[in-house]
């Protein structure tokens, strides 16, 4: 299956959660036990180094794994860091050593006034 796509605004120097629910085509939710799941994003995706790197327990944290349910979460201090504005990511997941790119899009962050 294709990987979704989607765009996150992050607010700069507050907390951002975003909550996934893993599904199949038919709705069903998969099962994530013990799965792999990685965010990765670039400013520009053929740059060497990246500005977001996750995983689960950095950042990735499935909290029901029979439903499919997953959360992204990164703290005030580390959206304060961050210097760039936009960057390219994939979200990708290995259950049982199978990979599947679950979205791909851009992470958007929104400059703080203070």
């Amino acid at each position: 299956m294709a990987a979704g796509s989607h765009n996150f605004k992050i607010e700069q120097g507050t907390t951002f959660n975003n909550t996934i629910t893993y599904k199949q085509a038919n709705g069903d939710a998969v099962n994530i036990s013990g799965a792999a799941i990685t965010l990765k994003a670039k400013d520009n995706r053929s740059d060497n180094n990246l500005v977001v790197d996750l995983s689960v327990g950095n950042g990735i944290t499935i909290t029901n794994a029979t439903q499919g349910i997953f959360t992204i979460s990164l703290s005030a201090s580390v959206t304060a860091a961050y210097t760039w504005n936009r960057a390219d990511y994939d979200l990708d997941i290995t259950i049982s050593s199978n990979t599947e790119r679950l979205l791909t899009g851009q992470l958007q962050i929104i400059k703080s006034v203070a």
